[in-house]
């Protein structure tokens, strides 16, 4: 495969829009491999140029044909981004440079996003300078939920009517407990009180898919981008999937109970704290709409189709714990 990736690259050179020379040969360099719940799935290079250090392009390679929509999807998605974050100062997004088709699987070839990646864990002990890189990466990820949230254009609202759908989609595919079945009830409520606007979210926002370019976030892997859904999705999926210092989760209801972060000596609480505050304050609502937001968040993440990495069981079941762990704050008086 890669030698007719190489010789169908090099044949299209110029319509690439690659910016140094067509070189005499191709060097490929695999960064990452998406499984299924059958095995392989769609395999990432970088490509070198031998005069060159970085790389000129990434390419993403369906391994099987049945796996070619996912990579014709991200091609769509990756125009459809580009299109709405077209004036973003805060954002960069690859291009997609061309659609191959390489032994009966398509490829796709993007521009190439030079930064530096996102930590993937916090040390317990790891001191200021992981502390301070941390703080800077959150700004990246405030500043990117704050104003994508703004290129959407559109009217859809995260109401109760849809909110209430994905729940019965939730339904149709689990079991849910009563306690499950009474924060559905809950969020449901609440998102139909709160009614807000639907965004664009690049949806597996994880630090190995994200980069830092100076001022800028660079986010690559858009092959779950959704253009109308819950507005905090992303900074949900980034909180949860990065582990904090080893110690309890984090979880909305210390956002809204000032005190706790006054008994806690957990630097990251108090940093996603201030983060959530500045959400709020650039979407102009009140802190204490995040439960509600976050658990709509949650709903839709469990409800989405992750049959292409066999990773519905999974998101169920952080659904599943995350409602355990602060079920008893939304099942309580918050909207009495």
């Amino acid at each position: 495969m890669i030698l007719t990736l190489q010789e169908i690259l090099l044949s299209r050179w110029g319509s690439l829009g690659i910016k140094c020379p067509p070189p005499a040969q191709l060097s490929f360099m695999r960064v990452g491999f998406l499984f299924s719940a059958e095995g392989e799935g769609v395999a990432t290079f970088l490509c070198f140029c031998r005069s060159k250090r970085k790389p000129v392009c990434a390419i993403k390679v369906a391994k099987a044909p049945r796996f070619s929509k996912h990579v014709e999807q991200e091609y769509n998605n990756l125009l459809r981004a580009r299109e709405l974050l077209d004036d973003a100062s805060w954002a960069s997004v690859p291009a997609p440079l061309e659609l191959l088709e390489v032994d009966g699987c398509k490829a796709l070839v993007e521009s190439f996003l030079d930064g530096t990646t996102f930590l993937r864990r916090i040390r317990p002990r790891g001191g200021w300078l992981h502390q301070r890189r941390v703080a800077r990466e959150l700004k990246l990820v405030v500043d990117w939920v704050s104003f994508i949230r703004c290129s959407s254009g559109g009217d859809r609202l995260m109401s109760g009517e849809y909110t209430g759908d994905l729940a019965e989609k939730y339904e149709r595919h689990s079991e849910p407990s009563s306690e499950e079945k009474q924060f559905l009830a809950s969020i449901i409520d609440g998102a139909d009180r709160l009614q807000m606007p639907l965004a664009p979210v690049h949806g597996d926002f994880v630090a190995c898919n994200l980069l830092r370019m100076g001022d800028r976030i660079g986010a690559f892997d858009w092959c779950f981008f959704g253009e109308h859904a819950p507005p905090l999705t992303d900074f949900v999926m980034f909180t949860l999937s990065r582990p904090a210092t080893g110690q309890e989760s984090w979880f909305p209801e210390r956002v809204i109970a000032p005190e706790r972060e006054r008994c806690s000596g957990n630097w990251y609480e108090v940093q996603l704290r201030r983060s959530l505050e500045k959400i709020c304050r650039n979407w102009r609502v009140e802190l204490s709409v995040v439960p509600v937001l976050w658990g709509v968040s949650l709903l839709y993440m469990a409800t989405f189709d992750w049959s292409l990495v066999g990773q519905r069981p999974y998101m169920t079941e952080l659904f599943r714990s995350q409602v355990r762990m602060f079920a008893p704050f939304f099942l309580g008086s918050k909207w009495d």
